[in-house]
This record gives structure tokens, sequence and C-alpha cells, in this order.
């Protein structure tokens, strides 16, 4: 009998509880206003507040020129300059509505975050903070500030937590250099923008445009603070001398090192093979070799060394008999050396 009466009395005990917990679950919402309406409308209490409208809750900070509160939904709607902010964001738009209990906002028109440097503009954005994530869609522009980087979409999820930014729908990324002809342009079907390992990573058809070089890949990693770039997955690359000679590189991984946003090295491994067309269609030079490495200075090449396996066949032209000498030579090492982009 002595343990049925003490089953009871912990069952009464836990419901009388059960109130208070209810209670400190629930998110309670503060309002500042020039002027409230409270109404009824089917039994749901509206709260109408103009004038330099201020509502918190908990950490977070709401305010716009006007707002409604739906108490049974737990709703807020703000209309005009609005802002949801608190300690490490602020999300600013024409419109967005709050759900209290399911911590979610729904932005429109003009949508602007900002955090940590970084601003992301799109046509609208939902923000779930339980996930500490926002999904923004239409126009989308996410601004690296800091490194000078673009990269605009149509749609992306961004995970405020780990700081990565996934842009779709034809996503563009742009590296803003000290002159305009050195920017950086990569297009692919998805990029991955990872702030705190300071990298972009684009994948599926990645197209890539700086200056006189153009490459298609696979994959491409932008390091930042290396500022390098690393081409994977079928890479190619195509740069066009000035004098109007057309130089391709291929291989397993292509390397693009850049010195103040200017090509400073380039490394091809695997398999790796280069070749130069001049202006007319008439082929140069071919070379192969498990890795090639070329080196410029002041956008000039200075020298190129082949190794593992390396060869190059240099084709001379005779213009008194228009003959061509081919120039052979194979080993371990093979090395051009090159004055004012000429091979000597």
């Amino acid at each position: 009998m002595r343990y049925r009466l003490c089953g009871v009395l912990c069952i009464l005990v836990l419901l009388s509880t059960l109130p208070t917990l209810w209670a400190e679950e629930k998110r309670e919402v503060s309002f500042f206003a020039d002027q409230t309406e409270v109404s009824f409308q089917d039994g749901i209490l509206i709260k109408k507040y103009t004038g330099d409208v201020t509502a918190t809750c908990e950490d977070m900070t709401l305010s716009a020129e006007k707002a409604v509160y739906y108490k049974t939904e737990e709703k807020i709607e703000l209309v005009g300059n609005v802002c949801v902010s608190d300690t490490s964001k602020s999300i600013e738009a024409d419109y967005i509505t709050y759900w209290v209990e399911e911590r979610k906002a729904v932005a429109s028109g003009r949508v602007l975050v900002q955090r940590k440097g970084q601003r992301l503009n799109s046509d609208r954005a939902v923000y779930l903070e339980v996930e500490n994530r926002i999904i923004a869609l239409g126009n989308v522009r996410l601004v690296d500030l800091p490194e000078q980087i673009t990269v605009t979409g149509g749609q992306a999820e961004y995970n405020l937590e780990t700081e990565v930014a996934v842009i779709t729908d034809h996503p563009r990324f742009v590296k803003i250099e000290n002159q305009e002809d050195e920017n950086l342009i990569v297009t692919a079907r998805q990029m991955e923008l990872r702030s705190k390992e300071k990298r972009v990573i684009a994948t599926q058809d990645v197209q890539l445009n700086k200056k006189r070089i153009t490459a298609v890949c696979g994959q491409m990693i932008h390091l930042q603070p290396k500022e390098k770039l690393i081409l994977q997955n079928n890479p190619q690359v195509v740069q066009l001398q000035p004098e109007g000679a057309e130089q391709t590189l291929k291989g397993d991984t292509i390397e693009i090192t850049l010195k103040e946003g200017v090509i400073n090295e380039v490394t091809v491994t695997g398999e790796a093979t280069g070749k130069t067309v001049e202006k007319d269609g008439e082929e140069v030079s071919q070379i192969s070799g498990q890795q090639i490495s070329l080196k410029f200075e002041d956008e000039q090449l200075q020298r190129i060394v082949v190794e593992g396996n390396a060869t190059s066949v240099y084709y001379l032209f005779q213009p008194e008999d228009s003959q061509r000498e081919i120039n052979e030579a194979s080993g371990d090492t093979v090395e051009f050396f090159f004055r004012e982009g000429v091979g000597g």
C-alpha cells in the first residue's frame, strides 16, 4: 500500500510541474512602438504596432516601421525597413515574417544578410534559426569583402555554423584584382564558398578565364591565402601568347600559382602533356612527362622543366626551302630556358 501511495504522489508531482516546464520553453516577445492597437478577429488576438517598432525575443531583435503580432499563431509580420539581428548577423528586407516558436524568418524584397565581413543579397531568403542556416533565392550575390571575392547564382544555402555556402543555378565566381583584365572569373554548375578554410570549390563543367588564360575541368579549388588554383578531373589549360601562339596543357592535375594576382607558376602532374601551335595553325613543339613545370616572370615564360620519362619534339622552320627540321630530346629531365618569351 505504501509503494502504491508513493507512486501516486510521484505522478501528481510530475503533473504539477508540467505547466512550469511548458512556460520555461515558451518564448516571450516584448514590443515597443509609438502606437499600439489591439483587436480580436475570429477569436484571435491581434496586436498592431506602428512607428519605430522594436521587438525582442531572447537574443533576437526585430525592428520595422510596422508590425502585426498574431498571438495564437505566434507569428510576427514586419513591414518597412525591417531588420532581424542578433550578436553575429543581421537580416534586412522590405518585408519579413517571423514565427516565434518555429524560430523561422522569411524575408522578401531587397534582402541583405551581413555577418563577419560577408554580405549576401537576394530576392527572398528563409532563415532557419534552429539549424543556423539561410536559404537564399533569386539574384543571389555573396560577397567576401576581405578576400575581394564575389559569387553569384540563382540559389544559395548558407550554413552559418560551418560558414559554408553552396551556390547553384548558374553560379559565377569573380576574384577582383588591381587591374580589371587580371580578374579571375569561374563558372560551373555548383560552387562552395568555405569561409573558415578560405577556399572556393567549383564542380561540374568548370570554365575558368583570366586574362590570356582559359581552362576547363571537372573541379577547381581556389586556395585564397596561397593564391593557388588546383584543377582536377580532366583539366585543360590554354594560354594565348602575345604573338598569337597557343599553348595547351593537359594532365591529371594542374596547379596554377599566382603572385599578387599574376600567374607565377603552372605545374601539370600525371600524364602531363604540352603543345604549342602557331597563329597560322602550324605546330611548333610538343612535350610530355610525369610532370611539367612552367615558371613566369612579369607574365613572360622563363623556364619549362619536364620530369619523369620526359620527351620533347621541337619543329624548326627553314623559310628558304619551306622544310621543317625536327629537334627531339628525351631523358629523366628536360629543361627549356627562355629570354623575352623566346626559347633558347
